[in-house]
């Protein structure tokens, strides 16, 4: 564990992971003053992580549902917005925009890569994380796969992505993927 730990911290907090590639793929001229979107940003702790990295950055949530704003830290209830984000109408451009754990919920993905579009700056980027039906795990775990099928929790997943489709997704949205990676499982299962 004391050689593994140092990997950990480094490479195992799922949000750490998405900020230092946003950081990698961010336009280079403004990378401590980012503006940054949060789609399904929950109670705000991917907006949390990015104020702490990056302590002037201007950060923005939504979320569609409710209790996102009213459970979120008092620090991040006034940058997270209740409602859909393809009719929200926002003050500015984006340098970032995370859809962390979402696009498997949507009904249209496509629809809401377009409106990623809109309100992205043109040298801007769009960051998707969401499970790999093509994954180890998913593969050799099959229907009992517990993103697929959780008796305790409805997972509500709607699409699954594996990179070709996620390829074809972007390239129908008028995105060019810059990096698609399977993250892996390693530190969930050691």
């Amino acid at each position: 564990f004391g050689r593994l730990e140092p990997i950990y911290r480094k490479y195992g907090d799922g949000r750490r992971f998405i900020i230092q590639n946003c950081l990698k793929l961010a336009p280079g001229q403004r990378k401590t003053k980012l503006r940054v979107l949060d789609i399904g940003c929950g109670t705000g702790a991917l907006l949390d992580a990015f104020q702490q990295v990056l302590p002037d950055c201007d950060i923005v949530g939504i979320d569609i549902d409710p209790g996102a704003k009213a459970n979120a830290p008092d620090h991040l209830r006034d940058r997270i917005q209740v409602g859909d984000v393809l009719t929200t109408s926002f003050k500015a451009p984006f340098d970032i925009i995370t859809l962390e754990m979402v696009i498997e919920h949507l009904p249209d993905p496509a629809k809401f890569l377009h409106r990623c579009h809109e309100l992205l700056l043109p040298d801007g980027i769009v960051m998707i994380s969401t499970p790999d039906i093509d994954s180890k795990p998913a593969r050799d775990s099959g229907a009992d796969w517990w993103l697929i099928n959780r008796p305790d929790v409805p997972v509500g997943h709607i699409s699954w992505f594996n990179m070709n489709s996620m390829t074809c997704l972007a390239d129908g949205t008028g995105f060019k993927p810059a990096r698609i990676r399977n993250r892996g499982s390693l530190f969930p299962y050691l």
